[in-house]
């Protein structure tokens, strides 16, 4: 169970991660944003993260705060496979995207 590894290890980022990712896959969108900035509070360059938690922001209508997190997403990761596609979501978002 994820939430006793986050008991366990409550400062390691990956098991927030992993924790987040299954709160997402059952469709609890609110505890997994919480797990992802968690994650991201222990570890700021965690790219994953922010990428996972900007998906939940722009599906709950938080287009600022997804935008944010799509940046820096960007910013840990510039050269990631979905890279274009996430700078197409900046532009949806009505980002002032940067190479």
């Amino acid at each position: 169970e994820y939430r006793e590894v986050v008991r366990l290890r409550p400062q390691e980022p990956s098991a927030h991660f992993d924790l987040a990712s299954a709160l997402q896959a059952k469709g609890d969108s609110a505890g997994a944003a919480n797990e992802y900035e968690e994650a991201i509070r222990l570890r700021q360059d965690y790219s994953e993260a922010h990428y996972n938690l900007a998906e939940i922001l722009e599906g709950q209508g938080q287009k600022d705060r997804a935008r944010q997190e799509y940046e820096a997403y960007l910013q840990l990761a510039p050269s990631a496979s979905n890279a274009d596609q996430v700078r197409a979501k900046l532009r949806k978002l009505g980002a002032g995207v940067r190479n």
